[in-house]
């Protein structure tokens, strides 16, 4: 497997070519709702993969409540660097955790924002 499993780590950084050629080809509700989509399946398949990536990294540190399964050889061998990758996506995981977070917040704020704004119109 080999490198391949850092592959939806790095298949978001196609979005920029994707994203021009359907500026420039698509309208704009159909260019939106595509790269809308196509981030959504990135987002979820890159946080997937770099829990996974965690997981199996850090199964063999001490103390770990992971099951013995997951940290097999041959589990372990499919990752490249399986102990520097592990301790890695660790903060990047966290990293990640924090941002969708803090956009679902912002998210929230704005939706209040717009709900209060539309009551006043609607007297």
């Amino acid at each position: 497997m080999g490198v391949f499993v850092f592959l939806p780590l790095v298949l978001p950084l196609t979005a920029w070519p994707i994203a021009r050629l359907a500026e420039h080809h698509l309208h704009p509700r159909t260019a939106t709702r595509l790269l809308t989509g196509v981030a959504a399946v990135m987002a979820v398949c890159s946080t997937v993969c770099l829990g996974l990536v965690m997981v199996v990294g850090t199964a063999q540190l001490p103390g770990n409540p992971l099951p013995d399964g997951w940290s097999d050889p041959e589990v372990r061998a499919a990752v490249p660097f399986d102990e520097v990758a592990g301790k890695a996506a660790i903060p990047a995981l966290c990293a990640v955790l924090v941002v969708c977070g803090r956009s679902l917040w912002r998210h929230g704020r704005v939706r209040r924002g717009a709900h209060r704004a539309l009551a006043g119109l609607r007297e």
